[in-house]
């Protein structure tokens, strides 16, 4: 259990803190004017990060399958170190930024004071940290009380656990009609793409690189950490109108009965929600400030909640043309925009439905077989 929770923190140090760094190194230096704040660039890094490594796993099991688990591991990481280089002048100012945001400063009025009639007693409460304390606290009580408490269980997070120990385990994606694992007789019915389940075989994979035992806690922490983003996200955005509405607005979105068993069950939901809601977000500033970062930014998340979950599909074509409905240029400007976006789309997952059509299972347009 030791060398596993070794591995799943060697995991979740180079996949959510290098590679998000890196990321947002490297996209500072296409920020022009800091049109893209960069709390909402971090935010958006730390999130697609992860899901870029699913996707540069994706595409070297299926393109270069039965290789070395040692290859599947310097993809991912050479491929961020080297746009992190590229964006090394931005190291400074991410990392001071990011100081700067951890110190917490926050206005008076966002102080409560108890003292006693005769001011022998005092005690002053900052809300702001009090309540970012309380969250973080929440989360990683949630984080250890799962992670080490309660097994994988459910028909959905079950069948995608066992499909990413297959991936790690043959070290290939093949396109078949039926998905039957000889193996261990199991038939994945899923229709979704393989972002999430691919999270589990880069754990698998880097254990096997290091010679650890492996495990799923890091696979399992996805819940909590997208969770947390998505409540980050919200802040981000609700901060614009008032620190105290942002604070409101984060009590009452984990007091969501929807949101909050989501989160303390092991579950796709968060993952592809914060994917849907950084998409909606990039929709509005990409028509406001036409900025090239964000267009491009749009087009991967999309890809990402789509490579994630089949309805995501359909949500990527609603926005898209969302966006050249509503785009703010000349047609021929609208229609150039919008096909990169859709080839973003289709390069950060959308091809995986494509290939499955034409040569795997057929989606949703195959034969359903009734046991």
């Amino acid at each position: 259990m030791l060398e596993g929770i070794i591995n799943a923190l060697f995991v979740f140090a180079i996949t959510n803190l290098w590679f998000p760094f890196c990321l947002a190194s490297f996209s500072q230096s296409f920020n022009r004017n800091n049109t893209l704040n960069k709390g909402l660039l971090l935010i958006f890094s730390l999130g697609l990060a992860p899901f870029l490594t699913s996707l540069l796993l994706y595409y070297s099991l299926w393109l270069l399958p039965k290789n070395s688990s040692v290859l599947y591991l310097l993809i991912p990481f050479c491929f961020f170190t080297t746009i992190g280089l590229f964006g090394r002048k931005n190291f400074t100012s991410i990392l001071g930024y990011i100081k700067d945001k951890l110190s917490l400063r926050t206005s008076e009025s966002m102080k409560i004071q108890i003292q006693s009639k005769d001011k022998k007693f005092s005690v002053e409460f900052d809300v702001i940290k009090t309540i970012i304390f309380l969250t973080l606290g929440y989360f990683i009580y949630q984080w250890f009380g799962m992670l080490f408490s309660r097994a994988i269980v459910g028909h959905d997070m079950l069948e995608y656990a066992i499909q990413a120990k297959y991936f790690a385990d043959q070290k290939v994606i093949e396109y078949v009609q039926n998905r039957f694992h000889p193996q261990n007789n199991f038939f994945y019915v899923g229709l979704h793409g393989f972002a999430y389940p691919l999270l589990g075989s880069w754990e698998f994979l880097v254990a096997d690189t290091l010679n650890l035992n492996s495990s799923d806690f890091y696979f399992r922490s996805a819940t909590g950490y997208y969770g947390f983003l998505l409540g980050l996200l919200q802040f981000y955005w609700l901060k614009k109108v008032s620190q105290k509405l942002a604070i409101i607005g984060s009590i009452l979105l984990f007091l969501t009965l929807g949101i909050l068993l989501s989160i303390t069950d092991y579950h796709i939901d968060m993952f592809r929600i914060f994917m849907i809601s950084a998409s909606m977000s990039l929709l509005a500033q990409s028509v406001k400030n036409k900025n090239s970062l964000e267009i491009v930014a749009l087009g991967l998340f999309l890809g990402a909640q789509a490579f994630i979950h089949s309805l995501g599909v359909f949500i990527a074509c609603f926005v898209v043309f969302s966006f050249l409905l509503f785009y703010p240029e000349s047609i021929s400007v609208k229609i150039r925009k919008t096909a990169l976006i859709t080839a973003l789309v289709m390069a950060a997952g959308g091809i995986h439905y494509v290939v499955d059509v034409l040569f795997g299972t057929g989606w949703i347009f195959q034969e359903i077989i009734y046991y």
